[in-house]
């Protein structure tokens, strides 16, 4: 605790909202204005807003949760697809270089016909 001549102030954050209005800090520090940063009656009010907008954020984070499950599950499945037709490809490349290889004076007359 600092004293400051016969004004003794406590090491407590001060937290103001996006007006600067100071919400939080010193229990000395009251606010005027409605809302404000005092305790008292009012307090519970304001708990029970955080309460009900934790709340809120909780059931959006398990809402992003279950999305992101399912685009993990889709990213599987395209990964598999791709892998299963880069596969496909190297076999029929495989192919065509042997038919390439053993039939190539065949292919040759063919082309210049």
């Amino acid at each position: 605790m600092q004293t400051f001549g016969d004004l003794k102030v406590n090491n407590a954050p001060v937290i103001k909202d996006s007006t600067g209005r100071v919400i939080s800090g010193h229990p000395s520090w009251k606010s005027e204005a409605p809302g404000g940063g005092g305790g008292g009656n009012e307090m519970e009010a304001r708990v029970a807003k955080l309460e009900t907008h934790v709340e809120y954020i909780r059931r959006d984070l398990d809402e992003v949760k279950t999305d992101l499950k399912e685009v993990h599950g889709d990213l599987t499945t395209i990964k598999r697809r791709i892998s299963y037709i880069a596969g496909a490809s190297f076999v029929v490349v495989l192919i065509l270089g042997w038919v390439a290889n053993n039939r190539f004076e065949q292919l040759i007359s063919l082309l210049t016909k």
